[in-house]
């Protein structure tokens, strides 16, 4: 009953147009009535088409009702509500009071059967904040109850310097009221400081992977460069050198004259396989140096051995005294850039330090602690080298008085009597 109304409805819609001949038809016409073969045919979705089609090329009132009633069959009930509308409108300004009235008639009928959806915002509501539904920009519409068709609507909202927020609403039923509250849109950089900070946490907790996750989620919202050297740091410790270089480049892209462009590059040169010059080396004594030393006691006629001997033990004492100085002065600066980087954590909890404060704290108890890590193996390796030299010296000096012993008092004079350091 209610296809034959609206049948005899369309054709009271389309009263006004009636050419002679098909083959006059104009190409609004020929798709006019295309729509209407295919409404009878109950081909909505493509009856709808037509009339779109129709309405482009003619823009008659008549062929907005037929859209309208064609979308009220497809069950499309606040599309078709807004059609009758725009139609009726549009038949006022051309002086047809028939559609008009038509169109507010049917508008009307319509109205107690319509789905609604009511939006509202928890908290304040930002500045230049967006709401869409299905790509329709619907901001001028928060917390009213509006007409929806039936179905399942993509929402989201967005507003600068905020997480977006993106949901769904589901409306099925006629005259059903659907209402979804979006959360308070969070603050970029809020967010974006605190996975900075769980990132720090893991990271002292020996979660090193899962720290790198945590800046990187800081680094997507908030993009500090001194992030991406902290990542490439990161991912050095791990042994992921290609990551660590990929990171390294490119904070030095992003900000090539930060305060951590010297210290990334260095890096970066070392993961390359770039040797960078270590301690200088100890000068080795020839039978020249040992001869140069101004004391004209010192014979050359004496065994090579047991002299070397001698100069072993002297190099041994002072490599051996040096290195355990170095690795204690190692030690200690280890340990202060440890205490130091352990103070900016705890100000950076309490709020008393920005980020960029605390990356530069942080960096530089870094280095100091490298440095005093550098000192620290030096120091045990000299210590390590002069004990050898020591034990060296009293290997020789056992076999050569064993020597002695064996050839006789004449010997000792010339390899032990005669030489004076």
């Amino acid at each position: 009953m209610r296809i034959r109304c609206a049948l005899a409805f369309a054709a009271f819609l389309g009263a006004k147009i009636v050419p002679a001949q098909a083959e006059d038809r104009t190409p609004a016409e020929e798709a006019f009535y295309e729509g209407r073969e295919l409404m009878e045919e109950e081909r909505y979705d493509e009856a709808c088409e037509a009339f779109s089609r129709a309405f482009e090329f003619d823009p008659a009132p008549g062929t907005l009702l037929n859209l309208a009633l064609c979308e009220e069959s497809l069950g499309d009930l606040a599309t078709a509500h807004a059609t009758y509308l725009e139609a009726a409108e549009l038949a006022a300004i051309e002086d047809d009071e028939t559609r008009e009235q038509a169109g507010l008639d049917r508008a009307e009928e319509l109205e107690p059967r319509l789905s609604r959806l009511k939006i509202e915002l928890m908290g304040d509501i930002p500045e230049d904040l967006e709401i869409i539904k299905g790509g329709e920009d619907i901001t001028d519409k928060l917390g009213e109850a509006q007409p929806v068709d039936p179905g399942e609507h993509e929402l989201e909202a967005t507003a600068p310097g905020r997480l977006s927020w993106q949901g769904r609403a589901s409306v099925f039923e006629e005259r059903e009221t659907v209402r979804v509250t979006i959360p308070e849109l969070e603050i970029k950089e809020e967010v974006a400081e605190w996975h900075h900070q769980e990132g720090a946490e893991l990271y002292r907790a020996g979660q090193i992977e899962d720290a790198i996750e945590q800046w990187r989620l800081s680094y997507e919202l908030d993009p500090d460069p001194y992030l991406l050297f902290d990542i490439a740091s990161a991912y050095r410790e791990i042994g992921n050198s290609e990551q660590a270089l990929s990171h390294f480049r490119q904070y030095l892209d992003e900000d090539p004259d930060g305060q951590a462009a010297g210290e990334a590059e260095r890096r970066i040169q070392e993961l390359e396989g770039e040797h960078i010059a270590g301690p200088e080396e100890l000068p080795t004594l020839t039978s020249d140096d040992r001869g140069s030393r101004g004391d004209d006691n010192v014979s050359f006629d004496a065994p090579a051995e047991p002299t070397r001997s001698r100069h072993a033990l002297g190099w041994g004492i002072g490599l051996a005294a040096g290195g355990a100085a170095i690795a204690i002065a190692g030690q200690a600066t280890r340990y202060s850039g440890a205490s130091a980087r352990r103070d900016a954590v705890d100000q950076a909890e309490g709020g008393e330090l920005t980020a960029v404060e605390y990356e530069d704290l942080t960096g530089s108890a870094d280095r100091q602690h490298q440095f005093g890590m550098a000192l620290l193996v030096t120091g045990i390796v000299a210590s390590g080298v002069g004990a050898s030299l020591i034990s060296f010296d009293i290997w020789e000096g056992a076999r050569a008085e064993a020597d002695v012993a064996a050839a006789g008092p004449g010997v000792a004079g010339l390899t032990r009597g005669e030489v004076s350091f």
